[in-house]
Parts: structure tokens; sequence; C-alpha cells
């Protein structure tokens, strides 16, 4: 998937949080048209740098290594939720394994 399509996939997530009603609303919020949206997510038009510092500055919670690089999650602060969870399975891999030598 590449940026362009990514930066789409982010917008219907924020939709489907409810935190943008639609592109002509998101396009507005970032200094833009619904036709330069339109442009991107047809990729006819690659995202701008401004269009980029615009999305950071009007929602501080996308994590815009994901957007441009395709690394980590969508949100800043999601890998550190998920990374508790990658310890304890870690920890109950480990227990299984004891377990085993122990019987």
């Amino acid at each position: 998937m590449d940026e362009n399509l990514r930066f789409i996939a982010l917008l219907d997530e924020l939709k489907a949080q409810g935190l943008i009603s639609g592109y002509v609303a998101v396009a507005e919020q970032l200094g833009t048209n619904k036709a330069a949206i339109s442009d991107i997510k047809g990729c006819r038009k690659k995202l701008s740098l401004d269009l980029l510092r615009s999305l950071k500055s009007s929602y501080p919670q996308v994590n815009l290594n994901w957007v441009i690089l395709g690394e980590g999650s969508m949100f800043v602060g999601t890998e550190q939720a998920a990374q508790p969870s990658e310890a304890v399975n870690k920890s109950l891999v480990e227990m299984i394994a004891n377990k085993d030598v122990t019987i």
C-alpha cells in the first residue's frame, strides 16, 4: 500500500471514529479542497508536505511514519498498548515451555 492509499485509509478511520464527517470536512480542516483529496485517492496527485503538516497539526494522534512509510500503527500510542500484550504472550510461552520441562 502506498502513502496515498494509507492517507485515504486514515481518513476513513477518522470518519469511522466520528472525528470527521467526510472528505469535504477534512479537506476544509486541512486547508485544501475535496478535489485534491479525490486526486490523492485516485493516485493522480501525491501527498504534499504541506498537507502532511496540516494533517499532523489538526490530528496530532496521527502517526505520520505510518502514513508515509507504512511503519508502526495508524495512531501514535497504539504501539505502546500492544507491547505489554506481546510481553504477556512471551511470558506465557516461557511458562508453558518450563511446564513441559518440569513434567
